[in-house]
């Protein structure tokens, strides 16, 4: 199961999430989970029952429409605007869907399309080191990030720690969250749809 966890503006925290002691042995409260997790159920429910209303084409129309706005929504978190259009005609084309846009060929667009219609489709594998690898490779299959050459497909290189900044100046830019060499390498036993049990993630030292 994932947790996220919002972290108020007004709230300093004293430790990232990697800095604790339990860390990556993640615990919840069940009984705290369980009225938000039915109410979901509920209107999980009902939207199912919307959707059996539709005929094939509609629901097929729906999903792109929904998949384009969870893409474009996740990537404007990161401060990246992406073309609508490019990512609806990628998506509808995946998925056997006519588009009534025409074709904006973007390579990245490919790549974060080809990501979340595996971690959809395949939610139920585990996450593993080379899952993740790949995930990587298709976000940037050049091996660059703009113009600075960086390690795909693999673990990070170099002993400096890793930043998420933004900012147009590299050099004077806020950090918003940090971590030291060697915390981000831990995958394996967790599935993207594990909801039952005690789930863990365990380092998986076969590929650093």
């Amino acid at each position: 199961m994932f947790i996220f966890a919002i972290m108020r503006k007004d709230f300093r925290h004293q430790n990232y999430i990697w800095q604790r002691i339990d860390w990556p042995d993640f615990r919840w409260d069940a009984n705290a989970l369980l009225e938000p997790l039915s109410r979901l159920s509920r209107a999980h429910g009902n939207l199912n029952g919307k959707m059996s209303m539709l005929g094939f084409n509609d629901k097929s129309r729906a999903l792109v429409s929904a998949m384009t706005d969870e893409l474009i929504g996740s990537s404007e978190i990161e401060g990246v605007s992406l073309n609508p259009m490019s990512v609806r005609s990628s998506i509808a084309r995946r998925l056997g869907v006519e588009s009534d846009g025409l074709l904006v060929e973007d390579h990245y667009i490919e790549g974060l399309v080809d990501v979340m219609l595996d971690a959809i489709h395949n939610c139920w594998e585990q996450l593993s080191s080379e899952r993740l690898f790949g995930w990587h490779a298709a976000l940037f299959p050049t091996g660059r990030s703009g113009m600075y050459r960086i390690t795909v497909g693999g673990w990070r290189q170099g002993e400096e720690p890793m930043q998420v900044v933004s900012g147009a100046s590299v050099r004077r830019c806020p950090i918003h969250y940090g971590y030291a060499d060697g915390v981000g390498k831990y995958c394996g036993t967790l599935s993207l749809c594990d909801v039952g049990g005690s789930a863990s993630l365990v380092r998986d030292n076969s590929s650093v």
